[in-house]
């Protein structure tokens, strides 16, 4: 039987399973979406010799695993972006947001891991990360937990 015929009988399982990780319709129906997506894709490595269910799981349960990463990290935008409230408080607003912005950059200059740290906050995959910077997967792993570091002690002072 091809990945694509046990895709097709097994679709409606693969979208109740879903359900198991999102209450929310429309988050299940995506990760369920994903899923089938991710084992048309990967059909040349499913083993035939094995049942397809377990295989679907492992599938769903890494594809769920990667979104809740994702939505669990703190977005960033850009200084410009940044709308900033009229009355008493942007005073101290905007002394927030310089101080931010200069530690920041006071960072940049102190490592290279800033910068990996800034392109996995703007949603960069570790191996996206690498290769835009030339660099290991590992190394742009251990950059941007060192960029975290030293981010959280300086904003701590």
């Amino acid at each position: 039987m091809t990945i694509e015929e046990l895709v097709i009988i097994n679709a409606d399982w693969i979208r109740r399973r879903a359900r198991i990780y999102y209450s929310n319709h429309s988050d299940a129906e995506d990760l369920a979406s994903e899923t089938i997506c991710k084992c048309l894709s990967q059909g040349s490595s499913y083993d035939q010799k094995r049942s397809f269910r377990p295989w679907a799981c492992a599938i769903m349960q890494n594809t769920y695993i990667t979104q809740y990463n994702r939505r669990k990290c703190v977005l960033f935008s850009g200084l410009c972006d940044y709308e900033l409230y009229e009355g008493k408080e942007y005073a101290d607003q905007l002394a927030s947001v310089n101080r931010i912005h200069e530690i920041v950059e006071q960072c940049r200059h102190k490592t290279c891991g800033i910068e990996s740290l800034m392109l996995y906050a703007e949603g960069y995959s570790y191996d996206e990360i690498a290769r835009m910077l030339n660099i290991s997967y590992a190394t742009a792993k251990s950059r941007a937990r060192l960029g975290r570091e030293l981010l959280k002690r300086a904003l701590e002072l």
